[in-house]
């Protein structure tokens, strides 16, 4: 990962481990690995406040993928995507359900 870029962004998880990501999730093997010449790069504007943390422990390299692995992360991503569509789509229909059901207002007299 760039770290000098502007949309990288690193978090640390409850459990230890650590997440890095482009944030405009451009990397072709996202969120693992930059491309060298990726069209978005702005280096990370300077700022005086800024406190660098202590890196995470452990090997810094990027893991090497395969095809076949990011060919199943690939498959993983539209999965979650068609899921996501489909939830959307139900949570919808329960609405208009629920908004058909309505009775709409009488006045008394």
């Amino acid at each position: 990962m760039r770290t000098d870029c502007r949309n990288y962004e690193s978090r640390s998880l409850r459990t230890g481990d650590s997440v890095q990501r482009c944030r405009l999730d451009l990397a072709p093997q996202a969120p693992w690995r930059c491309p060298a010449d990726c069209p978005s790069f702005s280096p990370r504007p300077l700022d005086l406040a800024w406190e660098d943390g202590e890196q995470p422990a452990g090997p810094h390299d990027e893991p090497e993928l395969t095809e076949a692995a990011f060919d199943i992360l690939a498959q993983a991503e539209s999965l979650l995507a068609e899921a996501g569509d489909s939830i959307r789509a139900e949570e919808a229909a329960k609405a208009a359900k629920k908004a058909s059901r309505r009775r709409p207002f009488k006045r008394r007299r």
